[in-house]
């Protein structure tokens, strides 16, 4: 039962992520940005996939999802930012969910959602570790014409 509510905490947590308002909300991106726009889509759009295996072993399990809420109203002063202003933001969340995530791992016993869940933290370091490189990179010009 305790690895059900740990699967039940991180998927309400995750998916109201800052990543995923993001994904929802469509940041703004210049031409020279665009590729940086649409690799933190990419990253948001690969967490969806793993956070929906969870929610179907949850429900493959009969357990009820979780009622998700709202985003943090905190969220919403990163509208109408451009993307390259957002991935500061987003490595510093990703990563304290990263860490969360670790603590999560601790507690949990059944290895089916164990496997579960080191995927989702694969994926959380692969977000990281793009972040990460986005971070230092500089904006590349846009192609001519």
């Amino acid at each position: 039962m305790i690895d059900q509510q740990v699967l039940i905490d991180v998927l309400r947590r995750e998916s109201r992520s800052f990543l995923h308002y993001v994904r929802e909300s469509y940041p703004w991106a210049s031409v020279r940005e665009a590729a940086l726009r649409e690799q933190i889509l990419t990253l948001a759009d690969r967490e969806v996939e793993v956070l929906a295996r969870i929610a179907r072993f949850l429900q493959s399990h009969r357990v009820p999802l979780p009622i998700l809420g709202t985003f943090p109203t905190g969220f919403t002063t990163a509208n109408f930012l451009a993307a390259r202003a957002l991935v500061p933001r987003l490595l510093d969340e990703s990563r304290r969910l990263l860490a969360d995530l670790n603590r999560d791992l601790e507690f949990v016993t059944d290895d089916e959602v164990r496997q579960l869940l080191e995927t989702l933290r694969q994926q959380k370091r692969d977000i990281v570790q793009t972040l990460e490189k986005m971070e230092v990179s500089p904006v590349a010009a846009p192609p001519s014409a």
